[in-house]
């Protein structure tokens, strides 16, 4: 099974992916965590990476569809993918190489994003979750990434509330589906 779980930053994407993920036994993989071992390996593409994240930009189109391209192909039998398509060349490329059967959509409002982002920013000390950086990652969530919801091809779309607690959400989700 392909599923997509989408929704803007801090609403619970790779929380509810791996809940998932080990509920039914479909990898689940995010993409953006993908673009942060790349970061951490130093290398000369994670650093031109480390410079689009940490100014809350997107990632070019080549680099991310590449990765996707990989993680399709090292996961033939389906996966739970967490952090694309962000825009609408990426929701292209993919309705192209990939079949969707269902896009899980969390929602919640940009103050709890908001909150949800700096509170995992005191944990985890991610440099891309800078106030700033939060908003500007809003606002392209809101120009170039909401409206893919209507453009993605699945058999299924499941719209959640995503405010609730890690436990109710999950629950929501596994009845839905």
């Amino acid at each position: 099974m392909n599923i997509i779980i989408f929704g803007k930053q801090g609403c619970g994407k790779g929380t509810q992916a791996a809940k998932l993920a080990q509920k039914f036994g479909i990898p689940a993989v995010s993409v953006g965590n993908r673009l942060r071992e790349l970061v951490a390996s130093g290398s000369e593409l994670g650093l031109k990476l480390k410079s689009y994240m940490d100014k809350g930009e997107l990632v070019p189109f080549e680099i991310n569809v590449a990765i996707v391209k990989e993680l399709i192909d090292t996961h033939p039998q389906g996966m739970i993918l967490d952090g694309f398509p962000r825009n609408k060349e990426q929701a292209a490329w993919l309705a192209k190489e990939w079949q969707v059967d269902v896009v899980i959509e969390l929602e919640i409002s940009d103050e709890e994003a908001i909150r949800r982002i700096l509170e995992r920013a005191a944990i985890e000390h991610r440099s891309d979750d800078t106030p700033e950086v939060i908003q500007k990652r809003l606002d392209i969530y809101h120009h170039e990434t909401e409206p893919l919801k209507h453009l993605l091809s699945a058999k299924k779309i499941i719209i959640i509330d995503g405010s609730g607690s890690i436990e109710a959400v999950f629950e929501q989700i596994c009845k839905k589906l």
